[in-house]
């Protein structure tokens, strides 16, 4: 796929469930598409116009790309092909085989504008993000703690990820690469994923560092199976997102049916005191320094090991409902919106091609 990329000047997505195909700073990759999407990932499907998809079978997709796009697919399984949009090159091929003889087959193309917008709009994207990596609001954002994490976590690391906002901070902020794996409850998003998962993945490769990562609501489901991990000597580090609510839908309540929030609220909770209470390990981190100095702690004990992170209550950056771009849509909303998200310094995927 990179060498397809870099041939043909073509920027890369893939779906949620495909993060950790390519290494996530491949400066072509630009993420997912959909809702947990990055934003480049979310510009990019409506800016072109040929998509070559490649073993993707993802349910939303007339919604995420140019209708009036021509698509190339790629699939094994022939009742793949057209299934979810319609293809005007349908291919029953081994992806692999048939990428080979395409890149044997075509000629190197220069870097065309969209291309180098894409590129533009990601290394934008990703310098946005970066900027929030030492920020001491309060209480902290996700970003100083996934730096944290991406720092810690070694090569082989394995994430079993819960439902929720924690997808989409997962989506955006971990940096895959090497021979790291994840996995996450992806089309029935069952909450409460993030811990057995991680279980299931410290008894197949005891050999590696895991991480169960959750949100406060996902963690509360299946929260016994500390418990679990502690029987059995399973060190898991455990890492819960605690923002008093269920982010997800509340996002969902507050920018898609704009009801008054009802059902969301959780209560505050000590989750470190409850896992001591089941005999691990646990610390409570309201900054990056203390993230950090619990991660420390962590690598020193063969122990499961929680930590209850305190995080803002503030939302993720929508990449649903953006309003940035000053050439189709209303300045207020923009205004608004820039100032939800300290977005001041993201510029929308029509300025990169101005300027490309």
């Amino acid at each position: 796929m990179k060498e397809a990329s870099d041939k043909f000047k073509m920027p890369v997505l893939s779906s949620v469930l495909a993060k950790g195909v390519l290494d996530d700073k491949f400066p072509a990759y630009l993420g997912s598409t959909g809702r947990v999407a990055s934003k480049p990932g979310a510009e990019i499907g409506f800016g072109t116009d040929l998509i070559v998809w490649v073993g993707n079978d993802v349910p939303f997709s007339i919604f995420l790309f140019n209708k009036k796009a021509k698509v190339i697919q790629i699939d094994i399984e022939s009742t793949k092909l057209g299934k979810r949009r319609h293809a005007d090159v349908p291919m029953l091929a081994d992806a692999k085989k048939a990428l080979r003889a395409i890149i044997d087959a075509g000629k190197e193309k220069e870097a065309s504008s969209f291309y180098k917008a894409a590129i533009a709009d990601k290394e934008n994207w990703v310098k946005w993000q970066d900027s929030f990596k030492d920020s001491d609001q309060m209480p902290v954002r996700p970003e100083p703690i996934f730096d944290v994490l991406n720092k810690t976590a070694s090569d082989r690391a394995i994430f079993g990820v819960d439902v929720g906002n924690i997808n989409i901070n997962f989506q955006r902020l971990v940096d895959m690469h090497d021979d790291q794996k994840w996995v996450t409850s992806g089309k029935y998003a069952t909450m409460g994923f993030g811990a057995p998962a991680a279980i299931a993945a410290k008894v197949a490769f005891p050999d590696r560092d895991v991480y169960s990562l959750s949100g406060d609501g996902g963690f509360a489901m299946l929260m016994e199976e500390i418990l679990t991990q502690v029987k059995y000597n399973l060190h898991i580090v455990n890492v819960v997102f605690s923002n008093e609510t269920l982010g997800y839908i509340e996002a969902e309540q507050t920018d898609d049916s704009h009801q008054p929030l009802s059902g969301v609220d959780l209560p505050a909770t000590d989750w470190a005191t409850v896992a001591k209470g089941m005999g691990a390990e646990a610390y409570t981190a309201t900054t990056k320094a203390e993230f950090q100095a619990a991660m420390d702690a962590a690598q020193k004990t063969d122990k499961p090991v929680l930590i209850d992170v305190k995080l803002t209550h503030e939302m993720p950056f929508t990449t649903e409902h953006m309003f940035i771009d000053s050439a189709w849509q209303d300045q207020t909303k923009i205004d608004e919106f820039v100032k939800k998200y300290q977005a001041q310094d993201l510029k929308p995927f029509s300025y990169f091609m101005k300027q490309a």
